[in-house]
Order: C-alpha cells, then structure tokens, then sequence
C-alpha cells in the first residue's frame, strides 16, 4: 500500500529539517558582541584615534592575547589596533600604504585562554597630505624607535609623533616646513624586520607629492632609535634575506639620527624581546650588513647627515641606552656632525 502525498512531504521536511540542525550545530558560534561606545573612526596616517569604550571592555583589549582588524573575514592591510604605551587605552591607526576609503571591518580580541569577542566598526581613511605646489622647502618625515610596554610588544602612541618628538611636529610647521609626516613603525609594520621597515619607509616616500600631482624631489628625515636604523637600511637596499638592492634616487635631502645605535645597544642584550631587539644585538647580522653594505663600509649615500647623542645616562658615558661610540656618525662622518648634548635616551623634551 503506497503512503499518501501529505505523509511523504512531512517526512521530507522533517529530514529537511533535522539535516538543517545539524548543519546548523557544526558552525562555530557567533562571538560575543564587544560593547563600544563609538562604532566610526576617521583616520589620517599619523593621526591614529583612541578606541571609546566601557572601561571591562577596554580592559578586555589591553589583556587580550592577539587583537586584530579584518576585512571580508581576512586581517586587513594598512589598518592596526594596538594598547597604548601606557597600557591604559586601546588605539585605531592606519598605515600609510592603506588606501583611502570607508570601510566596514571587525575588531577581534582573543585572550589567551581562547575567549573572542567582536564588533563591527566603519573606518574612513582619509587621502594622505600633500604639500603645496608653492613650497620652498621639502617635508619633514619623523620616523620614531623601538616601542614596548607592559601589554604590548609594539604599541601605538594616541598622540601620534608627540610621544617620541614632544613638540617638534608643530615646531617644524611653524618655521616654514610644508608638510610633517609621522612613519610609526607599529603602524606601517609591526613587529617588522628592520630592513622590512626600510622598503616600507621607501614604498612611502614615493607616495609623497605636491598638490599638482607631481612626486616631491627632496625629502628630509629625522629619527630617533631604531628609526635611524631604518633610514640606514632604505639607504642601503637591504632586504630581509641579506640582499641588497638599493633606491637609484634615494629623495632624501638631509638626515638627522638621534640616539640611534649605529652598532647596537647594550640594552638590547637584556630585552631581547622579538625582532628588532636581536638584530640591535652588538654584533648581529643585520648591523654587519649594515655596516660593511657597500665596499666594506656605508656612506649613507652622500646623504648630509648629523648625529646627535646624549651623555647623561647611569654610566656616564652613554643616554642610557645607547653608547657615544654607537650613536657617532664616525663610521661615515667627521666628527662634527656628531654633537653631543646633555640628554638621556627618552624624552620629548630633548626635541
């Protein structure tokens, strides 16, 4: 006897059905929602926007194992969230490779013991400054050192260059300077190798322009720490795997490096925390490179380059991270283009 119509379209749903909850039962579960205040941020490279929260939340992303922005299910490029330098906030910043537009991504907190939770925020990335087509005197790019704190291994600072350089971003405006951009190396990289930090740092460079659209010839650095040796390594043409391919026009007109460990920091034989800590090793790989790059030696490529030092750290002969001798451009340069002032190696007061 044949079962009727209605009998076989309900054992079908009902397979139907029982197929859809177990089907269902192998997604992985929705994250918990992250509880913000402000769901849009508008960001300029260099201008990085604090993230507004309830302070369990804020305190969730300050002791999360891994925090990450992603795109269309994949981490996005050019846009980075990481702890401040105090540890007390949590901060929104793009890259200078990121293009301009609005975007809708997701932050993601994942602590150590697994627990994520999410939300999804609208990012606009403003177009990056250009510099008047009347300017009579190049921009300036800051490029700030090596970053650590308590929570992160390479926070970004809510201030934006004010944390390395104090006041020396407006300082420079207000003397003429058309245009001053700030190369965050937890912004364009985090936790980069130094010479990946140099190719980014020259990948940038070329995206400087006038209003008219024309490239900007000349270009003037200035560095502190490590960032010194990430103008070193752009010089240079160092890639990661110790080949050199070095920029025919380097566009950059002076060079000014402040406290930057030319051949290593004592310092860094006690942190030895990721990368750029061990390639500032004395005697590392990357400084040797460095140093003998072209014909056993590094001229900077003609760059006209000052160095300046300070002596005013615990052992007296040092800023208290870095040596006289490291930090003296002796190895490219007489000695006066190495001065020397009564400063230890943090501060923005010594800008």
């Amino acid at each position: 006897m044949t079962r009727s119509l209605p009998f076989r379209i309900l054992l079908l749903c009902a397979l139907v059905s029982s197929g859809a909850i177990a089907q269902d039962s192998l997604l992985p579960p929705t994250p918990p929602q992250l509880r913000l205040a402000k769901s849009r941020y508008r960001l300029r490279a260099g201008e990085p926007a604090r993230i507004e929260a309830e302070p369990e939340t804020i305190d969730f992303l300050l002791h999360a194992a891994k925090l990450t922005i992603k795109l269309g299910g994949k981490e996005a490029k050019g846009i980075v969230v990481a702890p401040n330098v105090g540890g007390d906030q949590v901060v929104l910043a793009a890259a200078h490779s990121a293009m301009p537009g609005e975007y809708t991504v997701t932050l993601s907190a994942v602590t150590g013991t697994g627990e994520e939770r999410s939300a999804t925020i609208d990012v606009a990335v403003d177009p990056m400054q250009t510099v008047p087509s009347n300017a009579t005197a190049p921009p300036v790019v800051l490029l700030n050192g090596w970053q650590a704190s308590l929570t992160s291994s390479c926070p970004i600072d809510p201030t934006g260059s004010a944390g390395t350089f104090g006041s020396l971003q407006q300082d420079l405006l207000g003397t003429g300077v058309p245009a001053v951009y700030f190369f965050d190396n937890c912004v364009e990289g985090p936790n980069w190798k130094i010479e990946d930090l140099g190719n980014a740092l020259g990948q940038f460079l070329g995206t400087i322009n006038y209003d008219s659209g024309a490239p900007v010839a000349q270009i003037d650095l200035v560095a502190h720490s490590m960032g010194g040796l990430i103008a070193r390594s752009y010089l240079a043409g160092l890639l990661s795997d110790g080949s050199l391919l070095p920029p025919l026009d380097t566009r950059i007109r002076k060079l000014i490096l402040i406290a930057t460990p030319n051949f290593g920091s004592f310092r860094a034989t006690f942190d030895l925390l990721g990368t750029q800590a061990m390639e500032m090793v004395p005697g590392s790989s990357f400084l040797w490179n460095l140093a003998t790059w072209n014909q056993r030696s590094d001229d900077l490529r003609g760059v006209d380059a000052l160095a300046v030092i300070g002596n005013s750290g615990s052992n007296n002969d040092s800023d208290g991270a870095v040596s006289l001798t490291s930090a003296s451009l002796g190895f490219s340069r007489d000695p006066s283009r190495t001065r020397i002032l009564p400063y230890c190696h943090v501060g923005g007061n010594v800008f």
